[in-house]
C-alpha cells in the first residue's frame, strides 16, 4: 500500500516538473523570439540609416559641385546624370606635346573614363576635350604643393599657365532596384549601398532655380518581404552652386 501511495506521488510530481519545465521552454522561446525579431529590426534600422548617409553624403557631395545653367545635369524620376569631378589642375607648363599641369583630387586622371574641361577666360567658352594620357613627371617648370602631383596630359590643346582644367566623368546616379547605384558612361549601375531602399516611394527631383535648393533627394527605406510602411522618408534638398540657397543641406522631418 505503501508503495503504490509513492508510486502515485512519483508520478504527480513527474507530471508537474514536466508542466514547469514546458512553461521555462516556452517562455525562452517567446523570450528569444521576442529578442530576435527586436535584433532584426535594430539591424534593418542601421542599414537603413547607413544607407541613407552614405546616399545622401555621395550625392551631397557631387551635386555641390555642379553649375546651374554651365554644367548638364539631366534628372529622371528615379536618377541624376551629371559630370562628375574627380580633380582639379593648373597648368604651370608644355613640353613634348603634352600640356604639365599641378594636379589634386579624388582620384589620379583616367584616360580610359576621363575627360578635361578648361574653365573658360574671358571672351572664351568653355572647352570640354578626350584625355589620352595622364603620366606623373618631374619638372622643374612646376612645384607641387603638398598633397599635389605633377602630371603631364595629352593632349595639349592651347593651355595657357595658369589655365584651371577640372578632371570629370560623365555618369549617373540612380536609385534603382532598392539600392543607391552609379553607372559610368554606358556600363551596368553598380550598387553603392544594400538594398533597402522602396523603389515607389524614393526618388530624385530637380527643382527650378529660385527655390530653396536644386535637388530634392527622397529616401524611403523598408523590407518588402515583410509587411508594414519602413522607416519614415527623408528629404535631403541640396543646393547647386550659383544658386540663391543656403549652402547647407536641409533635411526635411
Amino acid at each position: 500500500m505503501c508503495r503504490s501511495d509513492h508510486a502515485g506521488r512519483s508520478l504527480v510530481e513527474l507530471l508537474i516538473a514536466m508542466l514547469a519545465l514546458a512553461i521555462v521552454t516556452t517562455a525562452a522561446l517567446l523570450t528569444f523570439g521576442a529578442q530576435s525579431r527586436l535584433a532584426r529590426t535594430a539591424g534593418d534600422l542601421a542599414e537603413a540609416s547607413s544607407a541613407r548617409r552614405t546616399s545622401a553624403a555621395i550625392l551631397d557631395r557631387e551635386l555641390r559641385t555642379v553649375t546651374a545653367g554651365a554644367d548638364p545635369i539631366m534628372v529622371a524620376a528615379d536618377s541624376a546624370g551629371l559630370r562628375a569631378y574627380r580633380g582639379m589642375a593648373i597648368v604651370c607648363g608644355r613640353g613634348g606635346g603634352a600640356v604639365h599641369v599641378r594636379y589634386r583630387g579624388l582620384r589620379a586622371p583616367d584616360a580610359a573614363k576621363d575627360s578635361i574641361l578648361r574653365l573658360s577666360r574671358a571672351g572664351a567658352g568653355e572647352q570640354a576635350l578626350p584625355l589620352s594620357s595622364a603620366v606623373r613627371i618631374s619638372t622643374h617648370a612646376c612645384v607641387a604643393a603638398p598633397g599635389e602631383d605633377v602630371l603631364a596630359l595629352v593632349p595639349d590643346s592651347s593651355h595657357l599657365p595658369g589655365d584651371v582644367l577640372l578632371v570629370f566623368e560623365r555618369g549617373a546616379y540612380a536609385l534603382s532596384n532598392r539600392a543607391l547605384r552609379y553607372r559610368r558612361g554606358a556600363s551596368g549601375r553598380q550598387p553603392l549601398t544594400a538594398e533597402v531602399f522602396l523603389d515607389d516611394s524614393s526618388g530624385v527631383t530637380l527643382l527650378a532655380p529660385g527655390e530653396t535648393a536644386g535637388v530634392s533627394l527622397r529616401l524611403m527605406a523598408g523590407d518588402v518581404s515583410r509587411p508594414g510602411p519602413g522607416t519614415p522618408p527623408r528629404t535631403l534638398r541640396i543646393p547647386l552652386l550659383n544658386l540663391r540657397a543656403p549652402l547647407d543641406s536641409l533635411e526635411a522631418p
